[in-house]
């Protein structure tokens, strides 16, 4: 236990019982709906890589072989998102007073390097098949082929899209991390699958293959560099965003004439929490109880505004001339 800190101030650094019952509620919601949607991330995924090697060894198709490979890292990939997102959702302790939700942005780093490993693979393939005019399949097999990797791209579609949709609801970078390999192995499929189908319709244009290969990768890398940038500038304690800010200054404007002013306002985000504090003024005559039952009022609107927040405002008194003051509040202290 830290120095200064004794067993029984612990409590001390906790919200108080009216606030963790709020947030208590969310959070568990929050953890089952991420949970699960993780977990059918790796049964799926499991499903197409299993799918995806084994009719790669039957039909000797080195290029489903190669997908087979890259959902491999996909479903490893799935179950990091699936440990960090439960590691995230974990509370505050006493070592880790802002929660664990960094933990989701590391995870999403980790994720993006993941996905430039099969893509050198690929690379390596394609220029292969450039120079020595190889094809990722004589012929035969190139109909199970197409079929396979058509079914996998349903599959990934669904997938991904349910990914994405959990991810904006709970502000998960891990699960918006896992939603971006799906999308990476969409287009992948896609150019496997119309690469395959080529083969089989014209077998003689094998130039088509490594041609395709390489467009796929150059998608696969500017999608890893857009996860690796994103979740980078998370850890770096980028703001929250204009939209978030537009949010919060709205709740001030809602509120005047009882905020006479606002400064120093703030944000930051870790995992699907946004992090916000500023500074509001108020009437200097009003009295404390007065003070903080107007700041727990605008803690509340913003966080309803945003959603995912954790909100500290400090209040100042106002220095504009009292005699132009038009609150009926000022001078009525209890």
């Amino acid at each position: 236990m830290p120095d200064g800190i004794e067993e029984k101030d612990i409590a001390r650094l906790q919200k108080p019982e009216h606030e963790r019952v709020r947030d208590d509620e969310a959070i568990t919601s929050a953890k089952i709906e991420t949970s699960g949607v993780t977990m059918l991330a790796i049964v799926l995924i499991g499903i197409m890589a299993i799918g995806k090697l084994v009719f790669g060894i039957l039909i000797n198709s080195v290029a489903l072989l190669s997908e087979g490979i890259h959902t491999l890292l996909d479903l490893f990939a799935a179950f990091v998102s699936y440990f960090t997102v439960r590691a995230a959702s974990e509370p505050a302790d006493i070592e880790h007073r802002y929660g664990h939700g960094k933990i989701e942005n590391v995870a999403g780093i980790a994720q993006a390097a993941f996905i430039f490993i099969p893509t050198l693979f690929i690379i390596y393939r394609a220029i292969l098949g450039l120079v020595n005019l190889e094809t990722v399949l004589a012929g035969d097999g190139a109909d199970i082929g197409t079929i396979v990797m058509f079914l996998t791209i349903l599959v990934n579609i669904f997938l991904a899209l349910r990914l994405l949709a959990v991810a904006k609801k709970h502000k998960s970078e891990a699960i918006r991390a896992a939603a971006y390999h799906q999308l990476n192995d969409l287009w992948t499929s896609i150019g496997v699958c119309a690469a395959l189908l080529l083969i089989w319709i014209f077998p003689d244009l094998k130039i088509l293959d490594p041609l395709v290969a390489l467009v796929v990768t150059a998608i696969s890398i500017w999608m890893a560099w857009s996860l690796f940038s994103v979740s980078l500038q998370s850890l770096l304690d980028r703001a929250a965003g204009r939209e978030t800010d537009e949010k919060i200054l709205g709740v001030i404007e809602n509120n005047k004439p009882l905020v006479r002013g606002y400064h120093n306002l703030r944000t930051r985000v870790a995992g699907n929490i946004t992090y916000i504090d500023l500074h509001v003024e108020l009437c200097g005559e009003l009295n404390f109880r007065q003070a903080h039952d107007i700041i727990e009022k605008i803690e509340a609107e913003i966080v309803n505004a945003v959603g995912g927040t954790d909100v500290i405002i400090h209040a100042d008194p106002c220095i504009e001339d009292c005699n132009s003051c038009e609150l009926e509040l000022r001078g009525k202290a209890d």
